[in-house]
């Protein structure tokens, strides 16, 4: 399970970024919001 969690928290990572660089503001809201949750399960 920690494998999973971490492999879609990396592929979160690069979605935001991509999200991010092409402004699209729902996107990066909803990205952060899953790389906080991400982030807060370590």
């Amino acid at each position: 399970m920690p494998y999973v969690i971490s492999y879609f928290c990396f592929r979160n990572s690069l979605f935001m970024i991509s999200f991010l660089l092409d402004f699209r503001l729902d996107y990066a809201f909803w990205g952060s919001i899953l790389f906080l949750f991400c982030f807060e399960l370590r």
